[in-house]
């Protein structure tokens, strides 16, 4: 399947401000600058599962801000415990840990 490009959802949240989406998968092949863009034009939040590195939540949750990232774990093509272990070895404060495990997608569910 190839990617598909998320700039034009930038006019559509313009377009429907009030738009719930969630990107999967983003920081794997989205670009930085265009991932800033996104955040800024109100992308309601991005997952961590795939999010790879030393400090690569941490670093994540600095660029969208802690009320765009959401725990999620790609399953069943990755390991569910691959993500709980990433977010749990990330070093959060624990009211910014579940606030990315639960939180964030209870807010959305109810906006």
């Amino acid at each position: 399947m190839p990617e598909v490009d998320p700039a034009p959802l930038l006019d559509a949240l313009r377009a429907v401000p009030r738009a719930k989406l969630v990107l999967l998968n983003a920081q794997r092949n989205v670009k930085p600058e265009l991932l800033d863009r996104l955040a800024a034009a109100g992308v309601a939040g991005f997952d961590l599962a795939g999010l790879e590195g030393l400090g690569g939540v941490e670093s994540f949750v600095k660029r969208v801000g802690v009320e765009r990232v959401l725990f999620g774990s790609f399953f069943p093509l990755f390991t569910w415990e691959s993500a709980s272990l990433k977010l749990r070895e990330s070093g959060l404060a624990p009211d910014v840990e579940r606030a990315i495990r639960i939180d964030n997608a209870r807010r959305l569910r109810q906006e």
